[in-house]
């Protein structure tokens, strides 16, 4: 066996082993529990003709090191005759996933917000908005990015 291929072969056994390190969960990931805040608890705030939802948003340690739910809880008031519903919707790449209904009022009162979920995958996003009605997400108002944590 020649010096060369010694060295090449103990340069793709370094690469590997880097690899290998960088793929496991850090002592620190390790060390959060399950269901604990791992971002900023940042405030949203949506709405659409008679309704508005507002409420807080995060992103949870998972069940694994690069699962990271999020959570989303506030309140949908309605000081309208009809129906509207709050919807959150995921896109992964180019991927739109269909939207979500979280609640729905019918009539002037409150509904609660209550949603956690892990993303489709890595690279996603979502966007939460509200409607008019209970069926469909026809006539809605802006999105609102839920997965936009800034900076600090």
């Amino acid at each position: 066996m020649s010096l060369r291929m010694l060295a090449s072969g103990a340069a793709a056994l370094a690469v590997a082993a880097s690899t290998v390190a960088l793929a496991q969960p850090s002592a620190q990931a390790a060390a959060v529990p399950q269901g604990t805040p791992i971002t900023k608890v940042l405030d949203w705030r949506a709405g659409h003709g008679d309704a508005t939802a507002a409420g807080t948003r995060w992103l949870e340690q998972g069940t694994a090191p690069y699962d990271r739910p999020l959570v989303v809880k506030g309140e949908l008031r309605n000081t309208g005759t009809g129906c509207s519903s709050v919807w959150i919707a995921w896109q992964r790449d180019f991927v739109s996933y269909p939207p979500e209904k979280q609640a729905t009022q019918c009539g002037p009162g409150a509904a609660p917000i209550a949603y956690r979920k892990s993303a489709p995958g890595t690279l996603s996003s979502a966007t939460l908005f509200v409607c008019r009605g209970e069926r469909d997400t026809q006539d809605c108002g802006d999105r609102v990015l839920m997965t936009n944590w800034g900076l600090g």
